[in-house]
């Protein structure tokens, strides 16, 4: 769930030891699936329905962009599904490898759980599965994530998981500086403890 009415200020989290994590299975009926040829527009369904593109055109743009024609890793490998007992692709993450801080990096990627099948584990399952693909095939450093002060709730299964803010010294964001990202990042720390303790306190 993206919480459109909370600022969006971007945020980094990360993961060094990348072996000691909850070890959560899919709910029954559930199962994971590979990308195959085609599941361009499952991915983009999932991804539309989080809030994350306005049109389906945008989403299957958007993976057609970042996971087959830009970078050199096989989608096929990478990108994991959550489908439902009814065969509905209902959930979708990727382990793709980025640069931070300068250097090549992996990264959990465009973790999302469709908000009708929201609250059943999936999303927790999902990360397992990706740090263990992660662990199993790499395992070579820190795995890290991108997200926002708007995923506040998807943030509090990251730090379940032992994921924690990368408060810098030093910017991970070419065009920013040093400088600028504390600042942000300051302000996104501000704003997530917030809406976290909002968040919990409903529970």
């Amino acid at each position: 769930m993206i919480d459109q009415s909370t600022p969006a200020i971007s945020l980094i989290l990360y993961k060094c030891d990348t072996d000691v994590y909850p070890r959560v299975s899919l709910p029954a009926g559930y199962s994971f699936a590979y990308y195959r040829e085609g599941d361009a527009q499952k991915w983009a369904e999932i991804e539309c329905d989080v809030g994350q593109f306005k049109t389906l055109a945008e989403g299957v743009d958007c993976f057609t962009r970042e996971f087959l024609n830009d970078y050199p890793l096989d989608a096929r490998d990478h990108t994991l599904f959550v489908i439902a007992p009814d065969g509905e692709y209902v959930a979708t993450a990727s382990l793709w490898c980025w640069e931070f801080i300068g250097k090549p990096c992996y990264r959990a990627h465009w973790l999302a759980v469709k908000d009708n099948h929201a609250g059943r584990g999936i999303a927790q399952a999902l990360l397992a599965r990706v740090l263990a693909l992660y662990n199993e095939r790499y395992h070579d450093g820190c795995l890290y994530l991108l997200t926002s002060t708007q995923n506040y709730p998807a943030i509090s299964i990251y730090h379940k998981f032992g994921f924690r803010e990368y408060c810098g010294p030093h910017s991970p964001v070419a065009e920013m500086s040093d400088e600028a990202f504390m600042q942000r990042n300051t302000q996104a720390m501000a704003l997530l403890e917030k809406k976290l303790a909002e968040f919990h306190a409903a529970k």
